[in-house]
């Protein structure tokens, strides 16, 4: 005798699992992208060579100079 759909869900959904951890575990990562040169020179922090940016002149005149 064929069981109904409901039947083979419920028996589906009962049925014991392997954890999400486990088979997460199993599945192969890929291997971490090399940042560019343009990301780390991005992220490096400034330096005493490097040119400041928050001390220079705005290029345009200040809305108060007028």
């Amino acid at each position: 005798m064929r069981r109904c759909p409901s039947a083979r869900a419920r028996a589906a959904a009962t049925a014991p699992r392997p954890p999400r951890a486990a088979a997460a575990a199993t599945v192969p990562r890929p291997p971490p992208t090399p940042a560019s040169a343009w990301d780390t020179a991005w992220r490096r922090p400034p330096t005493a060579t490097s040119t400041p940016t928050a001390t220079h002149a705005p290029t345009w005149p200040s809305a108060t100079a007028r």
